[in-house]
């Protein structure tokens, strides 16, 4: 008969006890490499270098941008 005293946690129990998360690792955040905030997404011009964030990068109507560019 086996003791309800040494029935071992299951692994995702012992992995938030020890650590706080259930895999046992901290979860990644991603930093803008532009301005240093979290986010979720990157924006990438047409040669795939990223140029921002979702935090960082301004969304304009193209109409509204050339009707008010100074030219």
């Amino acid at each position: 008969m086996m003791d309800i005293n040494n029935i071992p946690d299951h692994p995702v129990v012992d992995n938030l006890r020890s650590t706080g998360y259930p895999n046992g690792r901290e979860p990644v955040v991603m930093k803008c490499p532009k301005c240093g905030d979290e986010c979720d997404f990157y924006f990438t011009d047409i040669d795939n270098e990223i140029v921002g964030c979702e935090n960082c990068i301004g969304m304009y109507d193209a109409v509204d941008f050339v009707e008010n560019e100074d030219i």
